[in-house]
């Protein structure tokens, strides 16, 4: 197996730093108020930065799973390092939203919580089971009702169930001829657009933003296959040597086209745009890569606590954001709390999840790792 190109994290991890920073911004703004119109606007943009974090995870699952093709048993040991990574912390954010929920989306202003949860009417079993076993990116009831924004976790997991074989596929395309790669990407997104029109067709199923068709796998997956195609067409070109304008005006035109489709109001918009969104951040991701000035440290060491940050940020973002709404809104403006709220979010996540990774994340990594070398002992 050809051996990657490209070794210089940094650019990754400012990404993930770039991507969680867009979350917490778009969730902050959610519960302010009177904001104006075009700081509004823009900030809405930030829920992308999901799809940020698909191209990514795609794009880093076909670096380590290439490095680690030759090792004994590489489908469990696949599998069992991304459960071991994920499964630990949000098993934690399963518990602790049953106290918080009311409390965060502002159903339950008190401090009853601290006794008792007091969820509101979804921390059903099967609802719960769903989310433990990561089948609620197939459950409608469950899909982002037990932890908050849990809809790309189970959308993420589902990929990784899939992940082996598309790589399969994609690489033996590759041993016939290197210039089709191109077609894994439209073969993908032309498929996954025929199957939804079907759906409308046949159906009247819609996949409005942010509602369950949305976030399931179908409309999200040509943005991971889009990470995939970015780190074989790293294989074959010196991201580093290539004139950076030419990422940088396709990015620009995506990016145009993204805003023209979410205004467009035209029905088939959100099917259309994770594919433009995807298709725009793996130009982001080859700037990054070619500029090695925007992995800035502080947004590296961001994107190193971005799963973390992401999982507790909703308790800072919507409940402490709405306290610190309630407090100011009748002394400064909007857009002024709005900035408040933005900062706390970020530093008081940043803080939590300085803790959970080290108390959390990192051990469950660590047993993972620790049952692999006794499988692969045997």
């Amino acid at each position: 197996m050809e051996e990657t190109k490209y070794s210089n994290m940094s650019a990754i991890d400012a990404l993930r730093g770039l991507a969680i920073l867009m979350v917490m911004v778009v969730h902050s703004a959610q519960i302010v108020s009177g904001r104006s119109p075009v700081i509004a606007g823009i900030l809405s943009f930030g829920q992308f930065g999901v799809q940020l974090f698909f191209v990514v995870s795609a794009f880093t699952l076909c670096l380590t799973m290439q490095k680690r093709s030759n090792e004994k048993y590489p489908l469990f040991s696949f599998y069992a390092r991304r459960l071991f990574r994920i499964a630990p912390l949000y098993y934690v954010g399963v518990v602790i939203y049953a106290y918080l929920w009311d409390w965060i989306t502002g159903k339950n202003v008190g401090l009853s919580w601290i006794v008792a949860p007091h969820p509101a009417g979804h921390y059903t079993f099967e609802n719960v089971i769903a989310n433990l076993t990561f089948f609620h990116g197939f459950y409608f009831p469950a899909n982002n009702n037990i932890v908050p924004g849990g809809w790309s976790i189970g959308t993420e997991m589902a990929f990784y169930l899939i992940f082996p074989l598309v790589l399969l596929l994609v690489n033996r395309l590759l041993a016939i001829r290197k210039n089709l790669l191109l077609l894994v990407p439209i073969l993908t997104i032309i498929a996954v657009w025929i199957i939804e029109y079907l759906l409308y067709s046949q159906r009247q199923i819609i996949f409005t933003n942010n509602s369950y068709y949305y976030y399931n796998l179908l409309n999200q997956l040509p943005v991971f296959v889009l990470g995939i195609f970015a780190y074989f067409y790293s294989q074959q070109i010196k991201v580093e040597e290539t004139p950076i304008y030419l990422f940088i005006l396709p990015f620009g035109g995506f990016a145009v086209l993204t805003v023209l489709l979410w205004y467009s109001g035209w029905i088939v918009a959100f099917s259309i745009i994770p594919v433009v969104v995807g298709i725009m951040f793996v130009c982001l991701m080859f700037v990054f890569m070619s500029v090695s000035a925007l992995s800035m440290g502080w947004l590296v060491k961001i994107g190193k606590l971005s799963f973390s940050m992401y999982i507790f940020h909703f308790i800072f973002a919507w409940g402490v954001g709405r306290w610190i709404n309630r407090l100011l809104e009748s002394h400064v403006s909007a857009d002024l709390i709005l900035a408040v709220c933005i900062a706390t979010t970020i530093g008081f996540t940043w803080i939590t999840a300085g803790l959970t990774e080290r108390l959390i994340e990192r051990p469950g990594i660590n047993a993972g790792r620790s049952l692999i070398r006794v499988i692969q002992s045997r």
